[in-house]
């Protein structure tokens, strides 16, 4: 996972990008770290009504081995933290 704290702020390709200054104002909206767990249950449920619509199917884009690595590295630490699980939904991300 990136963080803030991770960002150089001397490279200038990111001073330029419009998001990074952004991030950086406001980044003390943005936590260091993880926490260590999800968040308490709220007693708030939703759901969309897609009426009869069927979901888009999207396949996964193939990524070079590196950023591949790094991304199953980070949804099973999210896996593990409780931060993400998986969905069975026919809407559901292609990761």
């Amino acid at each position: 996972m990136y963080t803030i704290s991770d960002m150089n702020t001397n490279d200038t390709a990111l001073n330029t990008n419009p998001l990074h200054n952004i991030v950086t104002e406001f980044q003390d909206m943005f936590r260091a770290e993880l926490p260590d767990g999800p968040p308490s249950k709220q007693p708030i449920t939703h759901s969309i009504d897609t009426n009869d619509a069927k979901p888009v199917n999207q396949n996964t884009y193939p990524l070079l081995m590196v950023p591949e690595m790094e991304q199953v590295r980070q949804v099973k630490e999210l896996c593990s933290t409780g931060l993400l699980k998986v969905s069975n939904s026919p809407g559901r991300g292609p990761v």
